[in-house]
């Protein structure tokens, strides 16, 4: 392509999104970029050629748009390449149902890899003799340049015969499993250039990081004169997905538009809807891998070794109660006291909710029939956290963590000492990673999520980060299964808080609210949650304010209004908090630091989270345990510790 000046962005009156305006002329140079996504049989050349990122890395500076200062490959994101090709074949695996890697040659051969991060994708068009193309370059394709088409194939609106989009109810792909089309199967909705798959399939990576038209440093944008090759390279550990993808409902977000922008995706995400497409400086011409071979770097620093379990110095602790970044967090004592649990006799303040069941307590408007029967139930004194853990506490326990035969809790520990056989099992060393690497993988490359059928996974929802330095380390963790949580907490100098614990924390004991902040009606100021009143369906709530999407905010966004009677913030919405019960009825005769230690299928999760919709997810008194097997990675999982009491 010859390049020019042309507008980028959303035109006034077509349905714009936030993101694509205003609209700015912006020039490209001359650029080429591939016809087709890249397919799974391309990808595999680049797979059996991978050794591991210490031994085959792209060379600093690699990669780079020579229009574009600065725009090529930071030996710094070695450390976020596989360190191995067994890794990296495990990567590209994120998707049981909609995958498109096979570890042996097969029917997918022609289908769009997907399943690969922003550095993967970088690296392998720096290993085909290209590059990422920046964000202006795909959109001069896809808009036709000068011609400023609203999609690819000019103005009329998309059917099944120029993309594949629609979801599962109205699907243009293929029929069954994956439901994603080989590459170039829509050839009626090529674009000016000849560029097949623009729109829809899946979405594609591009060089820039994540920022809106109307953010600096794109703002003051020029009023007549263009900007020349532009590049979003601030803020980058977000980076930005072009083209929509085969399950898109384009009524609700129509990225099939040239000017559709999907932002907010972490570079080191593996998701089934996003691939690549490499582009190429028009003086450069495919001339095979431009790799630095066997280069001497150094392995990621897996941290202090640890030989023994670690358990925090308790004095350390009480001197930072801020239980945020880094530190570590104690709690005041909670008094001993005796309560009420399961459904009290309020519910649901002004919100409409669910007809009453039967059995429910005199003047409740709605209870769950694991909420019965309420029952008095004595608690002895301790402390719990005042927020859930962050990433930033978890990041220190990843970093110390050895191997599940090395650095394991001893048995017993962890023990609450009013609940008998409640510590450590030896059996659990096996269910912990089997080492550092499996850990992190396990916090978002493993990571599920049950929100809806086609893995609306860990990509926009996971808080765990491989860089320290992308600055989420106050949101709450997440993707913990149960005894990774349990193992944190010991570390941590405490223990799982048991349900009876952590319902009395939220009721305010005998107070028995409905929600921890007292019996008012959630809202934005008072907690992290889902399609509130007032807030537009699909959006989330927090921090007094509604907020389009992404992970859990930080901890305490909502304090001290949303706090509890002792103090404790986020326990309704943010993050489901693993407790030590197994899921099972409540009896009357459970009365007094009672504890469900009978294996069953499920864990008990308490609290709600925050894409949990705020009828159902954020009561007290509430219990989750769908999908709540120990072993299970989900988003939302977090953990609160507790203490026993000196």
């Amino acid at each position: 392509m010859s390049g020019e000046w042309w507008n980028v962005g959303c035109p006034k009156g077509y349905g714009c999104a936030g993101n694509e305006i205003p609209e700015h002329p912006m020039t490209v140079a001359p650029f080429a970029l591939d016809k087709y996504e890249v397919s799974v049989s391309r990808f595999r050349e680049f797979v059996s050629s991978y050794s591991g990122n210490t031994k085959t890395v792209p060379a600093t500076g690699s990669g780079a748009n020579a229009a574009v200062p600065n725009s090529g490959w930071d030996s710094r994101w070695n450390v976020r390449l596989p360190d191995d090709q067994a890794l990296l074949r495990r990567r590209l695996k994120c998707s049981e149902d909609t995958q498109t890697w096979t570890d042996a040659p097969g029917a997918n051969e022609n289908l769009p890899i997907n399943c690969v991060s922003w550095y993967e994708a970088f690296a392998f068009c720096v290993w085909d003799g290209g590059r990422l193309p920046t964000e202006s370059e795909w959109e001069y394709a896809a808009a036709g340049g000068d011609k400023n088409l609203l999609y690819p194939w000019g103005s009329a609106t998309p059917d099944c015969t120029r993309a594949n989009f629609g979801g599962p109810d109205k699907a243009c792909g293929p029929k069954g499993k994956i439901g994603i089309a080989p590459v170039g199967s829509y050839g009626a909705g090529n674009g000016r250039y000849g560029h097949a798959d623009l729109a829809g399939n899946l979405y594609e990576w591009v060089l820039d990081g994540s920022k809106d038209y109307s953010d600096s440093p794109w703002n003051p944008l020029p009023a007549s004169a263009p900007h020349d090759n532009y590049a979003q390279l601030s803020d980058v550990s977000f980076r930005i997905i072009r083209g929509g993808y085969y399950a898109m409902d384009v009524t609700a977000n129509d990225d099939l538009r040239a000017a559709g922008r999907e932002n907010g995706l972490r570079a080191e995400h593996h998701t089934a809807y996003t691939g690549i497409r490499c582009a190429r400086s028009a003086s450069k011409t495919p001339s095979g891998p431009g790799w630095l071979s066997d280069a001497k770097l150094p392995p990621r620093d897996p941290g202090p070794p640890n030989t023994e379990f670690h358990v925090q110095n308790g004095q350390s602790c009480s001197a930072n109660l801020s239980c945020k970044g880094t530190s570590c967090c104690t709690s005041p004592t909670l008094p001993a006291g005796t309560f009420p649990m399961g459904r009290g006799t309020e519910d649901c303040g002004a919100v409409g909710c669910q007809s009453k069941l039967p059995g429910c307590p005199n003047g409740a408007n709605y209870c769950a029939e694991d909420e019965l029967p309420e029952h008095a139930m004595t608690v002895s004194a301790y402390a719990l956290d005042k927020f859930p853990v962050t990433v930033g506490r978890f990041r220190t326990f990843v970093n110390a963590y050895g191997t599940n035969t090395t650095t394991v809790p001893p048995a017993g520990a962890g023990a609450n000492p009013a609940v008998a056989g409640s510590g450590w099992d030896s059996a659990w060393n096996t269910k912990l990673p089997k080492d550092q690497e499996e850990f992190r993988d396990n916090l978002h490359l493993n990571c599920g999520s049950t929100i809806n059928w086609y893995h609306y996974t860990e990509a926009a929802y996971q808080t765990w980060t491989d860089d320290p330095a992308d600055g989420d380390a106050d949101r709450p963790i997440d993707c913990l299964n149960w005894y990774e949580a349990f193992a944190f907490c010991i570390w941590d100098g405490g223990r799982l808080p048991t349900e009876a614990e952590w319902e009395y924390a939220a009721t305010g004991g005998d107070e028995n609210r409905v929600y921890l902040w007292g019996n008012a009606a959630p809202d934005c100021t008072l907690t992290n949650f889902l399609n509130g009143p007032g807030v537009t369906y699909g959006n989330m709530c927090s921090g007094g304010k509604e907020v389009g999407g992404g992970p859990p905010m930080p901890v305490g966004n909502v304090s001290p209004k949303g706090d509890g009677r002792w103090g404790h913030s986020d326990m309704d919405g943010s993050v489901w908090e693993w407790v030590l019960d197994w899921y099972g009825p409540y009896s009357k005769s459970q009365t007094s630091n009672y504890a469900n230690l009978k294996k069953a299928d499920y864990r008990v999760l308490r609290g709600g989270h925050f894409f949990a919709d705020y009828a159902t997810g954020q009561r007290a008194a509430g219990r989750y345990a769908r999908d709540a097997y120990p072993e299970s990675h989900f988003m939302g999982y977090g953990v609160r510790c507790a203490r026993s009491a000196p």
